[in-house]
């Protein structure tokens, strides 16, 4: 079991920057915190930063936090829709995701979004397991 941890995280590693790697860990924290709007920022920082690997693999986390963000705003449609976005890229993402609990994410984002269906706001109700 400890080989495959440390396989993944040589195979993350040789895709992701260490200064990447820092950056969305960072943002995690901030996320989970509650500070969505630093969170998007610092994984902006990737998307700028980083090759076409790396931006693939982050973009679900820009879509949650914008998702958020937008709701926040009163912006509901744009919510749902990043939503719906974040959840489809966080489901193909597979190098960052070795640091999170992917599928805690998922699950999560699919109850926010049947709650959104039935009419009940959940703000910031979503939390980014390590």
């Amino acid at each position: 079991m400890e080989t495959n941890k440390t396989n993944s995280f040589t195979s993350a590693s040789t895709i992701f920057s260490e200064v990447s790697i820092i950056l969305f860990r960072k943002g995690i924290v901030l996320f989970n915190k509650g500070n969505i709007h630093e969170a998007h920022l610092t994984w902006e920082k990737i998307w700028k930063n980083g090759d076409n690997k790396e931006r693939k693999n982050v973009k679900g986390f820009i879509q949650l936090s914008g998702a958020l963000l937008n709701y926040s705003l009163g912006k509901n449609q744009s919510g749902e829709y990043l939503l719906l976005k974040a959840k489809n890229n966080i489901q193909k993402a597979k190098c960052l995701t070795l640091y999170v609990d992917s599928q805690s994410v998922i699950d999560q984002l699919d109850k926010y979004l049947a709650a959104i269906q039935y009419g009940v706001f959940c703000p910031k109700s979503i939390s980014i397991i390590i």
